[in-house]
């Protein structure tokens, strides 16, 4: 039996785990019927990823020093 005090014993439920890593994603596509049954998003499409990038052209990347070191941050 786990120990209630150590959550490392403790097993998860799949609700607790989406809530835990920032909740479920979903999208919804036009004539596209998805398999999400949360009641929020029914037949929207489950999110396993997404990716963003930003940038910046006026941004010099010859000034900017992204070296780090363990407990230090990188510096801009």
């Amino acid at each position: 039996m786990a120990d209630p005090k150590n959550t490392e014993d403790q097993e998860l439920s799949l609700d607790q785990l989406k809530n835990a890593a920032g909740g479920a994603a979903y999208i919804k596509f036009e004539g596209i019927q998805g398999e999400a049954t949360d009641k929020s998003h029914l037949r929207s499409v489950n999110l396993d990823s997404f990716e963003h990038a930003i940038s910046d052209p006026k941004l010099d990347l010859d000034k900017i020093s992204t070296k780090s070191n363990l407990g230090k941050s990188a510096s801009l």
